[in-house]
């Protein structure tokens, strides 16, 4: 057992920005009624900054978006409120939209 994480180990958490996620999006196979919902993270214990983002020993979600362009986009948000933490329905046509708005929101 060791701290999470660390260099030689895959191991801990991992958070990505924007362009990362626009590219496994579109690498993506998506099963028909796949969902996807883009959040802010709160990082803690040790960070690592990775090639594509950050890697922690703990996470937990800040805000979470739903972009209304997912299957039953109302019905998704009311299950992630089991979080305890702000979820919004996001009235846009593309991913690219959903993570413009939720860009502008973290700054």
């Amino acid at each position: 057992m060791h701290e999470v994480p660390v260099d030689t180990c895959s191991c801990g958490i991992y958070a990505v920005g924007a362009d990362r996620i626009r590219q496994l999006w579109r690498d993506s196979e998506r099963a028909p009624g796949f969902s996807l919902v883009i959040g802010t993270v709160s990082l803690w214990g040790g960070v690592l900054a990775c090639e594509h983002g950050w890697r922690a020993g703990f996470a937990y979600p800040r805000e979470i978006f739903v972009p209304s362009l997912a299957p039953e986009p109302d019905e998704t948000a009311a299950r992630l409120a089991d979080y305890g933490v702000p979820v919004e329905v996001l009235d846009v046509c593309t991913i690219g939209m959903a993570l413009e708005a939720v860009a502008e929101r973290a700054v």
